[in-house]
């Protein structure tokens, strides 16, 4: 992050103090006052444009990553809340069908990539997306208001049923989670017991327990 450049004694103390040596911590720190301008390079080395005693510094990790977070722009982070209700890794070709980006989230995707928020994950079969750490797309998605996640669950298992209805017996799972979250409970019952009776099939009784459980929970 520095590229090997120090940071000023009294900058350094300050950071290793508060992170008590959480290296996640420390990093999205260091990020963080580098994309608010607070600390900037000079003369080879970084400064302050602020007293050290000013800086802010979220006391938690989960305080630090949703100020980067909310420092994103409003079209950027909406792709990013999105991306969250997908799952910690998602599928492109699901985030574009719901996505209201309008040809820039490759765009969108390339800064959350410079910003270290997600990371490519696979190109074949498909494209493929994974958030940095799960503690990245945790604080984000709870940041949503749940009305909206609803409304986002209930898109993005539509948006399942539509592109994989082919092969959609492997996303039983995964629809069950996205409509019984969104409150459509008639799908997610009905795909709570296609899982289960798929694990059972396949031998999985801890999973068809637990796919029974969602159904009766629906």
């Amino acid at each position: 992050l520095l590229q090997e450049a120090k940071l000023p004694k009294n900058v350094q103390s300050r950071l290793l103090e508060r992170s008590e040596g959480n290296p996640f911590y420390l990093e999205e720190v260091i990020r963080s006052l580098i994309e608010t301008g607070v600390l900037q390079r000079q003369n080879g080395g970084w400064a302050l444009v602020e007293g050290v005693e000013q800086i802010h510094i979220p006391d938690t990790l989960q305080g630090v990553l949703l100020a980067r977070i909310d420092a994103l722009d409003e079209d950027v982070r909406q792709t990013l809340q999105l991306a969250s209700v997908i799952g910690r890794s998602f599928l492109y070709r699901i985030l574009e069908t719901v996505s209201e980006a309008n040809g820039d989230l490759d765009d969108h995707l390339a800064r959350l990539q410079r910003a270290d928020l997600v990371r490519e994950h696979a190109r074949l079969p498909e494209r493929e997306y994974i958030f940095k750490h799960a503690l990245t797309r945790e604080v984000v998605y709870d940041s949503i208001l749940s009305k909206r996640k609803k409304m986002l669950h209930q898109k993005i298992g539509e948006a399942i049923e539509d592109l994989y209805r082919e092969n959609i017996d492997q996303y039983y799972g995964v629809l069950s989670e996205h409509f019984i979250i969104s409150g459509n409970h008639e799908k997610g019952a009905e795909y709570s017991m296609l899982a289960r009776k798929k694990a059972s099939k396949a031998g999985s009784l801890t999973d068809a327990i637990e796919y029974a459980k969602k159904r009766v929970g629906c």
